[in-house]
């Protein structure tokens, strides 16, 4: 019987000398890991700000053509993503509670950028005589913030100013 123990071990050995060759494993995993959340990345939070900056240094500058295509970038890649963590949510709810967390985070985070965008954009279209491309803007800001956050509550002053709503929004009672 140890002689089949022996025998089994010294195979088993020659296996795995054998084949151990056999592996070829890369020398930097990371290098394929993550590449979203890297900043050489256009579909993340981090390129969404950078976004947002340069359209800003762009309205600064008086190019408003930039910034819009800028803005409309903004827009593009902060809807796929809400869409995108939205639906994950949905597929994690009740059965793992902390992906659906990060993932409403995540939301959170990235509504609050596109409202931004919203609100900048609809400023440029206001500026340029064009209000009737600020209204869905702004009253998608209104929508997914609601009038209670600060910001939704600018957007629908500006529905006001603009004359496609007439009762002034005065907060919670």
């Amino acid at each position: 019987m140890s002689h089949m123990k022996n025998f089994a071990s010294f195979f088993v050995s020659i296996g795995l000398i054998i084949y151990s060759g056999a592996v070829v494993a890369e020398n930097d995993p990371s290098s394929k890991y993550k590449v979203l959340s890297t900043e050489n990345s256009s579909f993340n939070e981090n390129s969404i700000n950078s976004l947002l900056n340069q359209a800003e240094v762009s309205i600064n500058n008086g190019n408003l053509d930039d910034a819009v295509e800028k803005l409309n970038k903004v827009r593009t890649i902060s809807n796929l993503l809400i869409n995108y963590y939205r639906d994950l949510h949905g597929s994690f709810t009740g059965i793992d509670a902390l992906i659906p967390r990060e993932l409403t985070k995540k939301n959170r985070n990235v509504v609050q950028l596109l409202a931004k965008a919203n609100m900048q954009l609809a400023i440029i279209y206001r500026s340029k005589g064009e209000p009737e491309l600020a209204v869905p803007l702004l009253v998608e800001v209104v929508k997914n913030l609601t009038p209670a956050n600060p910001r939704g509550a600018e957007a629908y002053q500006q529905l006001v100013e603009l004359g496609l709503v007439e009762t002034t929004y005065k907060g919670a009672p």
